[in-house]
Formats: C-alpha cells, structure tokens, sequence
C-alpha cells in the first residue's frame, strides 16, 4: 500500500521534470557575442551595402557601400567605402580608403576621404566616415557611425557573398 506522501510527491516530481526541459538553452539561442566569435577579417572580405537612421532633426541620412580586400596585417584589411548622404534636396558622393579592424567582436572602420564625386554646397568640412560595429556576423554588422554626426548603422551583405 503506498501512503498518502507517495501519492502527491510523484506527480509533483513528473510536473517538475518537464517544466525544466523548456529552459534548457539551444545552439539556435546563442547570443550575438558567441555568434561573433567564429567572425573573422578573411570572413568580412567582399561587398556591403550600408544605410544610417535619419540624423541632423531627421533631414539626413547616410547610404551606400563598402568593398573589404585581403588583410594588410593580422589585425587590418583594406577597405573601399563609397557614402552617399542626401540632406533635404541636397546630396554628397564621397569616395574613402579605409582600413577595417576587428578585434575583441568588434569592426572598426577608420576611413580617408579620397575624392568628392559629388558635393552638395554645405558639405564644406565633411569629415571622414567612421564606424565602430559592436554586433557582427558574417552577414550584417550594426553599430555607429562616427564622424561630423553619429547615427546608428547597418552593413549587410551583397549578393554573391566573399569575393
């Protein structure tokens, strides 16, 4: 005969082990900090598309694209960043050399500007366009821009992936 403490502690024990099971963690869940982990300079190589959020009470807003080559050194790879910036009616193409870092899961892409294709009239003292990525995948990279404004900003990968 099993007495009356039997008889509640086993259904209590099975509700238990399964309302574990949901918590268990999955590889799916990974946090974006363990996904960047297997990131690396040579897996960033070939071409991105960029835009920013609206900036300056939201009459700008940045676009445009960035080639990343081979790496100069085991922490640097060159880098090619075309900005497109239109304020209002009026728009910038500015062409930059830059050299992208990656380090502790972070870009940081420090660029030169090369030459105007295009100015529009304010763009008198327009600074070279920094980024600092804080969450990075082999697909998308999001973080800041850092230059004359800061903004948040999106890289994504172009079709046909690592060149």
């Amino acid at each position: 005969m099993i007495n009356r403490r039997a008889k509640l502690a086993f259904p209590a024990s099975v509700c238990l082990s399964f309302s574990a099971a949901p918590a268990m963690a999955y590889p799916t869940d990974l946090p974006a900090t363990q996904a960047s982990e297997r990131v690396t300079l040579a897996t960033l190589r070939g071409n991105w598309s960029f835009s920013t959020d609206y900036y300056r009470s939201g009459l700008c807003q940045m676009s445009g694209n960035l080639h990343v080559f081979e790496q100069t050194k085991p922490d640097l790879a060159a880098c090619v960043l075309t900005a497109v910036e239109v304020c209002g009616g009026e728009r910038s193409v500015v062409e930059q050399s830059c050299e992208m870092s990656f380090i502790d899961g972070q870009v940081k892409i420090v660029s030169t500007i090369e030459q105007f294709i295009e100015r529009k009239p304010s763009s008198l003292g327009y600074l070279p366009d920094n980024f600092l990525l804080d969450e990075v995948n082999a697909d998308e990279m999001s973080g800041e821009l850092e230059s004359a404004v800061s903004s948040n900003a999106v890289f994504r990968r172009q079709e046909g992936g690592i060149s």
